[in-house]
């Protein structure tokens, strides 16, 4: 499954309109540092079109998961 533009485009919304923490726990044994530049520099990458298929649904899965943190 390709990640599509309006994938994209509703992650950037949800991430525009919350506050980001610098530091996230994902999980016991992870925590994702430098939150923000993660996240621009992911949504920028699949914005670019470059990225393989499975390369983009990865980088769409982890940032689906710092949603899903975030909202929680």
């Amino acid at each position: 499954m390709a990640v599509t533009t309006e994938q994209i485009e509703a992650l950037e919304k949800f991430f525009l309109s919350t506050p980001i923490p610098e530091k996230l726990r994902i999980n016991a044994a992870e925590v994702q540092n430098n939150v923000p530049g993660f996240i621009n520099d992911k949504i920028n990458l699949l914005r670019s079109g470059v990225l393989a298929d499975n390369i983009a649904e990865t980088f769409y899965d982890h940032l689906v998961v710092i949603q899903h943190k975030l909202s929680s």
